[in-house]
Protein backbone atom coordinates (compact mmCIF):
# COMPACT_ATOMS: atom_id res chain seq x y z
CA UNK A 1 0.00 0.00 0.00
CA UNK A 2 2.91 2.24 0.87
CA UNK A 3 4.22 1.98 -2.47
CA UNK A 4 1.12 3.23 -4.40
CA UNK A 5 0.75 5.76 -2.07
CA UNK A 6 3.88 6.70 -3.44
CA UNK A 7 3.10 6.52 -6.78
CA UNK A 8 -0.12 8.47 -6.03
CA UNK A 9 1.66 11.26 -4.28
CA UNK A 10 3.92 11.26 -7.15
CA UNK A 11 1.46 11.75 -9.60
CA UNK A 12 -0.38 14.37 -8.00
CA UNK A 13 2.57 16.68 -8.15
CA UNK A 14 2.95 16.10 -11.78
CA UNK A 15 -0.69 17.00 -12.42
CA UNK A 16 -0.60 19.51 -10.12
CA UNK A 17 2.65 20.79 -12.28
CA UNK A 18 0.67 20.37 -15.57
CA UNK A 19 -2.56 21.81 -14.27
CA UNK A 20 -0.39 25.17 -13.11
CA UNK A 21 1.45 25.55 -16.78
CA UNK A 22 -1.63 25.58 -19.14
CA UNK A 23 -1.62 29.49 -19.69
CA UNK A 24 2.02 30.13 -20.24
CA UNK A 25 1.97 26.66 -22.77
CA UNK A 26 -0.65 28.54 -24.66
CA UNK A 27 1.89 31.51 -25.00
CA UNK A 28 3.80 29.32 -26.22
CA UNK A 29 2.06 29.15 -29.36
CA UNK A 30 2.94 32.47 -30.59
CA UNK A 31 0.04 35.03 -30.68
CA UNK A 32 -0.89 33.89 -34.79
CA UNK A 33 -1.64 30.49 -33.21
CA UNK A 34 -3.70 31.49 -30.42
CA UNK A 35 -7.62 30.62 -31.95
CA UNK A 36 -10.29 30.49 -29.93
CA UNK A 37 -10.02 26.23 -30.77
CA UNK A 38 -7.19 26.34 -29.01
CA UNK A 39 -8.15 27.75 -25.88
CA UNK A 40 -10.71 25.62 -25.90
CA UNK A 41 -8.59 22.42 -26.36
CA UNK A 42 -6.66 23.41 -23.49
CA UNK A 43 -9.63 24.34 -21.21
CA UNK A 44 -10.72 20.52 -22.04
CA UNK A 45 -7.11 19.32 -21.17
CA UNK A 46 -6.74 21.25 -17.46
CA UNK A 47 -10.37 19.90 -17.05
CA UNK A 48 -9.65 16.29 -17.45
CA UNK A 49 -6.45 16.69 -15.28
CA UNK A 50 -8.57 18.17 -12.87
CA UNK A 51 -10.98 15.22 -12.56
CA UNK A 52 -7.63 12.80 -12.24
CA UNK A 53 -6.41 14.91 -9.30
CA UNK A 54 -9.55 14.49 -7.68
CA UNK A 55 -10.31 10.83 -7.97
CA UNK A 56 -6.69 10.31 -6.54
CA UNK A 57 -6.96 12.76 -3.66
CA UNK A 58 -9.73 10.32 -2.60
CA UNK A 59 -7.18 7.27 -2.94
CA UNK A 60 -5.02 9.42 -1.43
CA UNK A 61 -7.22 9.91 1.66
CA UNK A 62 -8.43 6.39 1.36
CA UNK A 63 -5.57 4.74 2.16
CA UNK A 64 -4.00 7.14 5.37
CA UNK A 65 -7.69 6.24 6.97
CA UNK A 66 -7.70 7.94 10.20
CA UNK A 67 -3.87 9.01 10.18
CA UNK A 68 -4.91 11.47 7.30
CA UNK A 69 -4.77 14.67 9.07
CA UNK A 70 -1.72 14.02 10.69
CA UNK A 71 -0.05 12.99 6.91
CA UNK A 72 2.60 16.01 5.38
CA UNK A 73 -0.03 15.45 2.42
CA UNK A 74 -2.75 17.00 4.45
CA UNK A 75 -0.78 19.66 6.41
CA UNK A 76 0.28 20.78 3.49
CA UNK A 77 -2.35 21.87 2.32
CA UNK A 78 -1.87 20.49 -1.14
CA UNK A 79 -5.55 19.96 -2.56
CA UNK A 80 -6.97 23.69 -1.56
CA UNK A 81 -3.48 24.99 -3.31
CA UNK A 82 -4.20 22.55 -5.89
CA UNK A 83 -8.11 23.70 -6.39
CA UNK A 84 -7.00 27.32 -6.47
CA UNK A 85 -4.40 27.05 -8.80
CA UNK A 86 -6.98 25.42 -11.40
CA UNK A 87 -9.49 27.91 -10.83
CA UNK A 88 -6.56 30.41 -11.89
CA UNK A 89 -5.57 29.06 -14.43
CA UNK A 90 -9.78 27.67 -15.45
CA UNK A 91 -10.16 31.50 -14.85
CA UNK A 92 -8.04 33.03 -17.53
CA UNK A 93 -8.46 30.53 -20.17
CA UNK A 94 -12.16 31.38 -19.99
CA UNK A 95 -11.34 35.19 -20.03
CA UNK A 96 -8.83 34.46 -23.03
CA UNK A 97 -12.04 32.35 -24.75
CA UNK A 98 -14.20 35.43 -24.09
CA UNK A 99 -11.90 37.57 -25.88
CA UNK A 100 -12.16 35.94 -29.10
CA UNK A 101 -15.95 35.11 -28.71
CA UNK A 102 -16.48 39.33 -28.31
CA UNK A 103 -13.94 40.05 -31.01
CA UNK A 104 -15.66 37.28 -33.49
CA UNK A 105 -19.09 39.34 -32.86
CA UNK A 106 -19.90 42.32 -35.10
CA UNK A 107 -19.55 45.72 -33.98
CA UNK A 108 -22.89 47.51 -33.27
CA UNK A 109 -23.43 50.43 -35.61
CA UNK A 110 -22.73 54.21 -34.15
CA UNK A 111 -25.09 56.78 -34.50
CA UNK A 112 -23.29 60.15 -36.68
CA UNK A 113 -22.14 62.45 -34.11
CA UNK A 114 -22.53 60.60 -31.29
CA UNK A 115 -19.87 60.92 -28.60
CA UNK A 116 -19.65 57.72 -26.65
CA UNK A 117 -18.08 58.34 -22.72
CA UNK A 118 -15.15 56.47 -22.25
CA UNK A 119 -15.82 53.12 -20.50
CA UNK A 120 -14.96 53.29 -16.49
CA UNK A 121 -13.64 50.60 -14.75
CA UNK A 122 -16.05 49.84 -11.71
CA UNK A 123 -14.96 48.23 -8.43
CA UNK A 124 -15.44 44.78 -7.29
CA UNK A 125 -18.11 43.38 -5.71
CA UNK A 126 -17.46 41.89 -2.67
CA UNK A 127 -19.36 38.58 -2.16
CA UNK A 128 -21.66 38.49 0.70
CA UNK A 129 -21.03 35.81 3.57
CA UNK A 130 -24.22 33.48 3.99
CA UNK A 131 -24.24 31.37 7.73
CA UNK A 132 -27.93 30.11 6.99
CA UNK A 133 -30.50 32.79 8.52
CA UNK A 134 -33.62 33.12 6.85
CA UNK A 135 -33.99 36.97 6.49
CA UNK A 136 -30.62 37.13 4.81
CA UNK A 137 -31.35 34.53 2.20
CA UNK A 138 -33.28 36.70 -0.60
CA UNK A 139 -30.28 39.00 -0.28
CA UNK A 140 -27.58 36.97 -0.92
CA UNK A 141 -29.82 34.94 -3.39
CA UNK A 142 -29.89 38.15 -5.74
CA UNK A 143 -26.19 39.36 -5.47
CA UNK A 144 -24.80 35.69 -5.68
CA UNK A 145 -26.85 35.12 -9.16
CA UNK A 146 -26.12 38.87 -10.75
CA UNK A 147 -22.53 38.65 -9.50
CA UNK A 148 -21.95 35.22 -10.53
CA UNK A 149 -24.67 32.89 -11.27
CA UNK A 150 -25.93 34.55 -13.76
CA UNK A 151 -22.21 35.39 -15.46
CA UNK A 152 -21.78 33.43 -18.76
CA UNK A 153 -18.29 33.84 -18.63
CA UNK A 154 -17.60 31.27 -15.47
CA UNK A 155 -17.91 27.84 -15.64
CA UNK A 156 -19.68 25.75 -12.91
CA UNK A 157 -16.87 24.48 -11.45
CA UNK A 158 -15.80 28.17 -10.73
CA UNK A 159 -19.63 28.93 -9.54
CA UNK A 160 -19.57 26.08 -6.95
CA UNK A 161 -15.94 27.25 -6.17
CA UNK A 162 -17.60 30.48 -4.92
CA UNK A 163 -20.62 29.69 -3.84
CA UNK A 164 -18.64 27.50 -0.81
CA UNK A 165 -16.28 30.37 -0.23
CA UNK A 166 -19.89 31.98 0.33
CA UNK A 167 -21.17 29.75 3.10
CA UNK A 168 -21.22 29.48 6.37
CA UNK A 169 -22.62 27.24 9.66
CA UNK A 170 -25.85 25.33 8.61
CA UNK A 171 -25.39 26.23 4.69
CA UNK A 172 -22.09 25.11 4.57
CA UNK A 173 -22.97 21.96 5.97
CA UNK A 174 -26.07 21.51 3.57
CA UNK A 175 -23.69 21.32 0.72
CA UNK A 176 -20.34 20.05 2.31
CA UNK A 177 -20.43 16.19 0.79
CA UNK A 178 -20.90 17.56 -2.92
CA UNK A 179 -17.00 17.37 -4.29
CA UNK A 180 -15.94 20.50 -6.55
CA UNK A 181 -17.09 19.65 -9.79
CA UNK A 182 -19.26 21.31 -12.78
CA UNK A 183 -22.04 18.87 -12.57
CA UNK A 184 -22.54 19.65 -8.69
CA UNK A 185 -23.23 23.34 -9.28
CA UNK A 186 -26.71 23.49 -10.23
CA UNK A 187 -27.29 20.11 -7.49
CA UNK A 188 -25.84 22.62 -4.68
CA UNK A 189 -28.08 25.67 -5.61
CA UNK A 190 -30.97 23.09 -5.94
CA UNK A 191 -30.44 22.17 -2.50
CA UNK A 192 -29.89 25.66 -0.92
CA UNK A 193 -33.02 27.01 -2.96
CA UNK A 194 -35.65 23.84 -1.69
CA UNK A 195 -34.05 24.70 2.07
CA UNK A 196 -34.23 28.46 2.02
CA UNK A 197 -36.71 29.20 -0.43
CA UNK A 198 -39.63 28.77 2.30
CA UNK A 199 -41.98 31.35 2.41
CA UNK A 200 -43.41 30.69 5.89
CA UNK A 201 -40.17 30.30 7.42
CA UNK A 202 -39.53 33.57 5.51
CA UNK A 203 -42.26 35.25 7.06
CA UNK A 204 -41.57 33.78 10.46
CA UNK A 205 -38.62 35.19 10.71
CA UNK A 206 -39.19 38.50 9.13
CA UNK A 207 -41.75 39.58 11.67
CA UNK A 208 -39.99 37.69 14.63
CA UNK A 209 -37.22 40.11 14.38
CA UNK A 210 -39.44 43.31 14.21
CA UNK A 211 -41.76 41.79 16.98
CA UNK A 212 -38.60 41.63 19.32
CA UNK A 213 -37.68 45.53 18.58
CA UNK A 214 -38.15 47.42 21.83
CA UNK A 215 -39.72 50.52 22.49
CA UNK A 216 -38.17 53.86 22.43
CA UNK A 217 -36.75 54.70 25.60
CA UNK A 218 -36.58 57.88 25.05
CA UNK A 219 -38.05 61.06 23.05
CA UNK A 220 -34.81 60.84 21.08
CA UNK A 221 -33.74 61.38 17.26
CA UNK A 222 -31.50 58.27 17.89
CA UNK A 223 -34.19 56.12 19.18
CA UNK A 224 -36.82 56.80 16.16
CA UNK A 225 -34.58 56.08 13.96
CA UNK A 226 -33.81 52.60 15.44
CA UNK A 227 -37.32 52.21 14.85
CA UNK A 228 -37.92 53.37 11.57
CA UNK A 229 -35.03 51.32 10.32
CA UNK A 230 -37.03 48.16 11.76
CA UNK A 231 -40.31 49.17 10.25
CA UNK A 232 -38.40 49.76 6.69
CA UNK A 233 -36.33 46.47 7.43
CA UNK A 234 -39.67 44.42 7.71
CA UNK A 235 -40.92 46.57 4.95
CA UNK A 236 -38.39 45.69 2.14
CA UNK A 237 -37.69 42.18 3.80
CA UNK A 238 -41.19 41.31 2.76
CA UNK A 239 -41.28 42.90 -0.55
CA UNK A 240 -38.19 41.17 -1.35
CA UNK A 241 -40.34 37.21 -1.11
CA UNK A 242 -43.19 39.18 -3.31
CA UNK A 243 -45.45 39.26 0.00
CA UNK A 244 -45.64 43.24 0.34
CA UNK A 245 -47.32 44.47 3.63
CA UNK A 246 -49.86 46.88 2.29
CA UNK A 247 -51.74 43.48 -0.04
CA UNK A 248 -50.35 40.89 2.27
CA UNK A 249 -50.81 42.74 6.09
CA UNK A 250 -52.58 39.44 7.30
CA UNK A 251 -49.29 37.76 7.61
CA UNK A 252 -48.26 39.36 10.25
CA UNK A 253 -51.23 39.28 11.73
CA UNK A 254 -51.69 35.30 11.34
CA UNK A 255 -47.97 35.49 12.87
CA UNK A 256 -48.84 37.57 16.18
CA UNK A 257 -52.35 34.55 16.57
CA UNK A 258 -49.72 31.83 15.98
CA UNK A 259 -47.43 33.57 18.76
CA UNK A 260 -50.13 33.25 21.31
CA UNK A 261 -50.32 29.14 20.84
CA UNK A 262 -49.48 26.97 23.69
CA UNK A 263 -46.62 24.60 22.79
CA UNK A 264 -49.09 21.56 21.84
CA UNK A 265 -50.94 23.64 19.75
CA UNK A 266 -48.16 25.38 17.91
CA UNK A 267 -46.98 22.02 17.37
CA UNK A 268 -50.41 20.59 15.99
CA UNK A 269 -50.48 23.90 13.92
CA UNK A 270 -47.03 23.84 12.22
CA UNK A 271 -47.87 19.69 10.97
CA UNK A 272 -50.99 21.07 9.70
CA UNK A 273 -49.73 23.44 7.04
CA UNK A 274 -46.06 21.41 6.48
CA UNK A 275 -47.07 19.92 3.56
CA UNK A 276 -46.68 23.81 1.45
CA UNK A 277 -44.05 26.06 1.70
CA UNK A 278 -46.25 28.79 0.76
CA UNK A 279 -47.90 30.84 3.92
CA UNK A 280 -51.45 29.47 4.68
CA UNK A 281 -54.35 32.26 4.46
CA UNK A 282 -56.12 33.91 7.40
CA UNK A 283 -59.15 31.48 6.76
CA UNK A 284 -56.90 28.20 7.17
CA UNK A 285 -55.59 29.72 10.76
CA UNK A 286 -58.99 30.31 12.06
CA UNK A 287 -60.58 27.14 10.67
CA UNK A 288 -57.66 25.32 12.29
CA UNK A 289 -57.91 27.40 15.37
CA UNK A 290 -62.20 25.64 15.21
CA UNK A 291 -61.37 22.47 14.79
CA UNK A 292 -58.91 22.38 17.45
CA UNK A 293 -61.71 23.97 20.14
CA UNK A 294 -63.89 20.94 19.12
CA UNK A 295 -61.25 18.48 19.33
CA UNK A 296 -60.16 19.94 23.07
CA UNK A 297 -63.71 19.84 24.18
CA UNK A 298 -64.50 16.40 23.16
CA UNK A 299 -61.25 15.35 24.44
CA UNK A 300 -62.15 17.17 27.96
CA UNK A 301 -62.85 14.39 30.80
CA UNK A 302 -66.32 14.14 31.70
CA UNK A 303 -68.18 13.47 35.38
CA UNK A 304 -69.35 10.33 35.23
CA UNK A 305 -69.70 9.73 38.98
CA UNK A 306 -73.30 8.22 39.76
CA UNK A 307 -74.83 10.84 42.79
CA UNK A 308 -76.04 8.66 45.32
CA UNK A 309 -79.22 9.03 46.45
CA UNK A 310 -78.34 8.46 50.24
CA UNK A 311 -76.99 11.48 51.07
CA UNK A 312 -76.09 10.40 54.38
CA UNK A 313 -73.30 7.32 53.22
CA UNK A 314 -70.06 7.78 54.20
CA UNK A 315 -67.89 8.28 51.01
CA UNK A 316 -64.87 6.24 50.10
CA UNK A 317 -63.09 9.00 48.90
CA UNK A 318 -61.69 12.03 51.04
CA UNK A 319 -64.68 14.28 51.27
CA UNK A 320 -67.82 14.48 52.45
CA UNK A 321 -71.49 16.20 52.61
CA UNK A 322 -71.48 19.24 50.15
CA UNK A 323 -73.42 22.58 49.96
CA UNK A 324 -75.89 22.99 47.32
CA UNK A 325 -73.95 24.43 44.63
CA UNK A 326 -71.45 21.03 45.43
CA UNK A 327 -71.55 19.82 41.69
CA UNK A 328 -70.15 22.97 40.54
CA UNK A 329 -66.13 23.62 40.94
CA UNK A 330 -65.09 26.27 42.05
CA UNK A 331 -62.07 26.80 40.41
CA UNK A 332 -63.27 26.38 36.48
CA UNK A 333 -66.88 26.54 37.40
CA UNK A 334 -68.23 23.39 35.24
CA UNK A 335 -70.22 20.37 36.79
CA UNK A 336 -67.78 18.18 38.54
CA UNK A 337 -65.79 18.02 42.14
CA UNK A 338 -62.53 20.37 42.21
CA UNK A 339 -61.06 16.81 43.14
CA UNK A 340 -61.44 15.74 39.82
CA UNK A 341 -60.33 19.26 38.00
CA UNK A 342 -57.85 19.63 35.63
CA UNK A 343 -56.77 22.42 35.47
CA UNK A 344 -56.68 22.32 40.08
CA UNK A 345 -54.60 18.98 39.39
CA UNK A 346 -51.71 20.58 36.91
CA UNK A 347 -51.16 23.91 40.03
CA UNK A 348 -48.58 23.15 42.17
CA UNK A 349 -49.79 22.46 46.19
CA UNK A 350 -49.00 25.86 47.60
CA UNK A 351 -51.73 27.24 44.60
CA UNK A 352 -53.84 24.50 45.25
CA UNK A 353 -53.98 25.89 48.93
CA UNK A 354 -54.69 29.40 47.61
CA UNK A 355 -57.09 28.26 45.56
CA UNK A 356 -59.47 26.14 48.40
CA UNK A 357 -58.77 29.59 50.78
CA UNK A 358 -60.20 31.79 48.11
CA UNK A 359 -63.25 29.86 47.62
CA UNK A 360 -64.09 29.34 51.78
CA UNK A 361 -63.73 25.26 51.48
CA UNK A 362 -62.37 23.28 53.60
CA UNK A 363 -58.93 22.21 53.85
CA UNK A 364 -59.42 18.49 55.04
CA UNK A 365 -62.21 17.60 52.87
CA UNK A 366 -62.77 20.41 49.87
CA UNK A 367 -66.15 20.85 51.57
CA UNK A 368 -68.21 23.83 51.25
CA UNK A 369 -67.46 24.85 55.31
CA UNK A 370 -64.66 25.58 57.65
CA UNK A 371 -62.03 22.66 58.47
CA UNK A 372 -63.24 23.44 62.39
CA UNK A 373 -66.42 22.04 61.30
CA UNK A 374 -65.41 19.01 58.68
CA UNK A 375 -67.06 16.06 59.70
CA UNK A 376 -64.57 13.95 57.67
CA UNK A 377 -62.54 11.05 59.74
CA UNK A 378 -59.93 11.03 56.61
CA UNK A 379 -56.44 13.18 57.42
CA UNK A 380 -53.62 13.66 55.18
CA UNK A 381 -52.22 10.22 53.98
CA UNK A 382 -48.61 11.54 54.11
CA UNK A 383 -48.40 13.58 57.55
CA UNK A 384 -51.60 12.19 58.81
CA UNK A 385 -52.53 16.23 59.50
CA UNK A 386 -55.78 17.96 59.35
CA UNK A 387 -55.08 18.76 55.46
CA UNK A 388 -56.22 17.11 52.25
CA UNK A 389 -53.36 14.93 50.38
CA UNK A 390 -53.59 17.19 47.66
CA UNK A 391 -52.16 20.24 49.19
CA UNK A 392 -49.95 18.48 51.62
CA UNK A 393 -47.24 20.23 49.51
CA UNK A 394 -48.36 23.62 50.38
CA UNK A 395 -47.33 22.52 54.17
CA UNK A 396 -43.90 21.16 53.54
CA UNK A 397 -40.73 23.69 53.57
CA UNK A 398 -39.49 23.45 49.51
CA UNK A 399 -36.50 21.46 49.42
CA UNK A 400 -34.93 21.66 45.54
CA UNK A 401 -32.54 19.24 44.32
CA UNK A 402 -28.58 20.51 44.82
CA UNK A 403 -25.97 19.37 42.60
CA UNK A 404 -22.13 20.72 43.27
CA UNK A 405 -19.57 22.77 40.88
CA UNK A 406 -16.08 22.85 41.97
CA UNK A 407 -13.92 25.80 42.12
CA UNK A 408 -10.42 26.14 42.07
CA UNK A 409 -8.36 29.27 43.42
CA UNK A 410 -4.63 29.72 42.73
CA UNK A 411 -2.73 31.49 45.39
CA UNK A 412 -0.17 34.37 44.85
CA UNK A 413 2.77 31.84 45.51
CA UNK A 414 1.76 29.08 42.93
CA UNK A 415 4.03 30.54 40.04
CA UNK A 416 2.36 28.15 37.25
CA UNK A 417 0.70 29.07 34.86
CA UNK A 418 -2.73 26.45 34.15
CA UNK A 419 -4.73 26.23 31.06
CA UNK A 420 -8.71 24.71 31.45
CA UNK A 421 -10.13 22.72 28.86
CA UNK A 422 -11.96 25.04 26.82
CA UNK A 423 -13.32 24.72 23.26
CA UNK A 424 -15.42 27.12 20.54
CA UNK A 425 -18.61 25.89 19.31
CA UNK A 426 -21.41 27.57 17.32
CA UNK A 427 -25.07 27.66 19.46
CA UNK A 428 -28.28 28.29 17.91
CA UNK A 429 -30.65 30.80 18.69
CA UNK A 430 -34.23 30.98 19.06
CA UNK A 431 -34.93 31.45 15.31
CA UNK A 432 -31.81 28.92 14.27
CA UNK A 433 -29.30 31.24 13.39
CA UNK A 434 -25.52 30.14 14.85
CA UNK A 435 -23.39 32.56 17.48
CA UNK A 436 -19.73 31.95 18.46
CA UNK A 437 -19.54 31.25 21.89
CA UNK A 438 -16.37 29.98 24.15
CA UNK A 439 -17.07 26.87 26.61
CA UNK A 440 -15.73 25.33 29.12
CA UNK A 441 -15.15 21.51 29.54
CA UNK A 442 -15.44 20.52 33.41
CA UNK A 443 -15.33 17.27 35.31
CA UNK A 444 -15.78 19.03 38.53
CA UNK A 445 -19.92 20.25 37.73
CA UNK A 446 -22.60 17.73 38.05
CA UNK A 447 -24.12 19.80 35.34
CA UNK A 448 -23.98 22.17 32.48
CA UNK A 449 -24.24 25.84 33.16
CA UNK A 450 -24.76 29.01 30.77
CA UNK A 451 -24.76 32.39 31.96
CA UNK A 452 -27.92 34.69 31.47
CA UNK A 453 -26.03 37.28 29.20
CA UNK A 454 -26.07 34.29 26.85
CA UNK A 455 -29.24 33.37 27.53
CA UNK A 456 -30.71 36.78 26.44
CA UNK A 457 -28.53 37.40 24.00
CA UNK A 458 -29.49 34.32 21.69
CA UNK A 459 -33.67 34.66 23.08
CA UNK A 460 -33.74 30.80 23.81
CA UNK A 461 -36.84 29.21 25.26
CA UNK A 462 -36.35 28.41 29.21
CA UNK A 463 -37.64 25.95 31.50
CA UNK A 464 -38.48 25.87 35.34
CA UNK A 465 -35.73 24.25 37.10
CA UNK A 466 -35.66 23.68 40.75
CA UNK A 467 -32.15 22.95 41.10
CA UNK A 468 -29.50 24.87 43.41
CA UNK A 469 -25.95 24.67 42.94
CA UNK A 470 -23.39 23.98 45.78
CA UNK A 471 -19.78 25.29 45.76
CA UNK A 472 -16.61 23.84 47.55
CA UNK A 473 -17.58 24.03 51.40
CA UNK A 474 -20.93 23.68 50.88
CA UNK A 475 -21.34 27.11 49.81
CA UNK A 476 -24.21 28.03 47.27
CA UNK A 477 -23.49 29.84 43.84
CA UNK A 478 -26.39 31.63 43.64
CA UNK A 479 -30.10 31.06 42.63
CA UNK A 480 -30.68 29.48 39.00
CA UNK A 481 -32.83 31.28 36.57
CA UNK A 482 -34.46 28.08 34.85
CA UNK A 483 -32.83 26.09 32.40
CA UNK A 484 -32.14 26.02 28.67
CA UNK A 485 -31.53 23.13 25.94
CA UNK A 486 -28.48 24.00 23.62
CA UNK A 487 -27.59 23.03 20.12
CA UNK A 488 -24.02 22.88 20.01
CA UNK A 489 -21.81 22.78 16.65
CA UNK A 490 -18.26 22.52 17.00
CA UNK A 491 -16.16 24.73 14.77
CA UNK A 492 -13.13 22.78 14.70
CA UNK A 493 -14.80 19.68 13.28
CA UNK A 494 -18.59 20.58 12.84
CA UNK A 495 -19.57 17.78 15.08
CA UNK A 496 -23.07 18.28 16.62
CA UNK A 497 -24.18 17.78 20.14
CA UNK A 498 -27.16 18.89 22.25
CA UNK A 499 -27.08 19.77 26.25
CA UNK A 500 -29.26 21.13 28.78
CA UNK A 501 -27.96 24.02 30.93
CA UNK A 502 -28.79 25.34 34.12
CA UNK A 503 -28.96 29.54 33.74
CA UNK A 504 -27.04 31.41 36.61
CA UNK A 505 -26.86 35.02 36.51
CA UNK A 506 -22.43 35.12 36.04
CA UNK A 507 -20.55 32.18 35.02
CA UNK A 508 -17.04 32.20 35.06
CA UNK A 509 -14.40 34.90 35.52
CA UNK A 510 -11.78 32.62 33.41
CA UNK A 511 -10.49 33.99 30.65
CA UNK A 512 -7.54 32.03 29.84
CA UNK A 513 -3.89 31.08 31.63
CA UNK A 514 -3.04 34.61 33.66
CA UNK A 515 0.62 34.77 31.04
CA UNK A 516 1.51 34.14 27.98
CA UNK A 517 2.13 29.97 27.55
CA UNK A 518 4.60 29.09 25.30
CA UNK A 519 3.01 27.18 22.05
CA UNK A 520 5.90 25.44 21.06
CA UNK A 521 4.71 22.47 21.96
CA UNK A 522 6.23 19.30 20.03
CA UNK A 523 3.44 16.84 21.13
CA UNK A 524 0.68 19.05 20.12
CA UNK A 525 2.05 19.64 16.44
CA UNK A 526 -0.60 18.82 13.55
CA UNK A 527 -3.37 18.33 16.08
CA UNK A 528 -6.93 19.89 15.38
CA UNK A 529 -7.42 22.24 18.45
CA UNK A 530 -11.05 22.62 19.85
CA UNK A 531 -10.11 26.15 20.97
CA UNK A 532 -7.44 27.36 18.79
CA UNK A 533 -7.03 30.68 20.62
CA UNK A 534 -6.87 29.01 23.73
CA UNK A 535 -4.87 31.70 25.40
CA UNK A 536 -6.94 34.50 24.14
CA UNK A 537 -8.53 36.34 26.79
CA UNK A 538 -12.35 36.21 26.02
CA UNK A 539 -15.09 35.31 28.44
CA UNK A 540 -16.51 31.44 28.80
CA UNK A 541 -20.33 31.70 28.54
CA UNK A 542 -21.02 27.91 28.81
CA UNK A 543 -19.47 25.51 31.22
CA UNK A 544 -20.56 21.32 30.16
CA UNK A 545 -20.31 19.19 33.33
CA UNK A 546 -19.43 15.59 33.51
CA UNK A 547 -22.62 14.89 32.04
CA UNK A 548 -21.33 15.59 28.50
CA UNK A 549 -18.14 13.31 29.09
CA UNK A 550 -18.73 10.46 27.66
CA UNK A 551 -20.80 12.31 25.05
CA UNK A 552 -17.41 13.85 23.26
CA UNK A 553 -14.34 11.88 24.79
CA UNK A 554 -12.54 9.60 22.05
CA UNK A 555 -9.69 7.71 22.31
CA UNK A 556 -6.61 9.58 22.29
CA UNK A 557 -4.21 11.04 24.76
CA UNK A 558 -0.72 13.66 23.81
CA UNK A 559 1.34 13.94 27.01
CA UNK A 560 4.37 16.59 27.56
CA UNK A 561 6.56 17.75 29.94
CA UNK A 562 5.63 18.91 33.40
CA UNK A 563 5.80 22.62 32.16
CA UNK A 564 3.47 21.44 29.01
CA UNK A 565 -0.40 20.84 28.95
CA UNK A 566 -1.68 17.49 27.74
CA UNK A 567 -4.01 16.72 25.01
CA UNK A 568 -7.29 14.98 25.13
CA UNK A 569 -9.34 13.90 21.67
CA UNK A 570 -12.98 14.87 22.11
CA UNK A 571 -15.58 15.01 19.29
CA UNK A 572 -15.04 18.85 19.47
CA UNK A 573 -11.55 18.42 18.98
CA UNK A 574 -7.95 18.00 21.06
CA UNK A 575 -8.89 19.90 24.35
CA UNK A 576 -6.02 21.08 26.07
CA UNK A 577 -5.58 21.52 30.17
CA UNK A 578 -2.25 21.56 32.50
CA UNK A 579 0.62 23.36 33.21
CA UNK A 580 1.80 25.60 30.44
CA UNK A 581 4.93 27.20 31.78
CA UNK A 582 5.76 30.14 34.76
CA UNK A 583 3.92 32.51 36.04
CA UNK A 584 5.49 36.19 35.84
CA UNK A 585 6.19 37.66 39.74
CA UNK A 586 3.42 40.35 39.03
CA UNK A 587 0.71 37.98 37.30
CA UNK A 588 -2.80 37.71 39.43
CA UNK A 589 -4.10 35.20 40.31
CA UNK A 590 -7.53 33.81 38.82
CA UNK A 591 -10.80 31.32 39.91
CA UNK A 592 -13.45 29.74 38.07
CA UNK A 593 -16.37 30.71 39.91
CA UNK A 594 -20.44 30.28 39.40
CA UNK A 595 -22.75 32.51 41.03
Amino acid sequence: MSMDRSTLLAGQHEILGRISRQVDNLKKLGSDNITLSAVETRTRIIDQLWNKLEAQHELIRASYKEKYNESEYATSDFFDNAENTYVLQRSLLAEYAERFKIASAAAPPREPHSDQAPKTSLPRIKLQQFSGAYEDWPAFRDLFLSVIGENTAISNVERLHYLRSCLQGPAEKLIRSLAVTGDNYNRAWSLLSKHYENKKELIRSNFAAFTAVTKMKGETAEELSRIHQAVTTAVSAQESIGRPIHSNGMDLFNHLVVELFDPRTRLEWESSTSDSSDPPSHDTLMNFIAKRTLTLNAARPKNTAKVSGDSSRSAKAHFTKRGFDSSQCALCKEKHSIMVCRDFKAKPGNERKAVIEKSGLCYNCFGNHPVAKCQSSKNCSTCKARHHTMIHDAYVPPQSAEVSTLSAVRKSEDRKAILLATARVMIADRYGAPHAVRVLIDQGSEVSIVSETLVQRLRLRRAHSDVSIIGIGDTPSGSTRGKVTLALTSLATGATLSAVAIILPRLSAYRGPTTKCSTHWPHLQGLQLADPQFSANDPVELLLGAEVYPLIFQEGLRKGGSDAPFAQKTILGWILSGGCGAMSLHARSSSLQCT
